[in-house]
């Protein structure tokens, strides 16, 4: 499997898993709470666990966004690849 492919079936994987009610769940219910508790602490307190935690999270939370445009991007690719092979191969 080339890496193109793994890259949009890790994306799609993703886009799906952002879609379920599951991860509105984990973000709404658990990351962003975690995320305004820090901020409060943060700005109350200049707190260092809870610059770190809030650095974590965007993190997290971007990582998945940066893995879902990348799979996009490969997905493409991919489909540009098939479109090549395709064409090139005699009848």
């Amino acid at each position: 499997m080339s890496d193109t492919l793994k890259n949009a079936l890790r994306g799609d994987a993703l886009e799906s898993l952002k879609l379920n009610s599951g991860y509105k769940v984990l973000i709404n219910e658990i990351i962003y709470p975690l995320y305004k508790d820090a901020i409060i602490l943060l700005e109350d307190k200049e707190d260092a666990e809870a610059r770190a935690t809030i650095k974590a999270l965007k993190h997290i939370v971007g990582r998945i966004d940066d893995q879902i445009n990348l799979g996009k991007q490969s997905r493409e690719e991919y489909k540009q690849e098939l479109h090549k092979h395709t064409q090139n191969t005699p009848e």
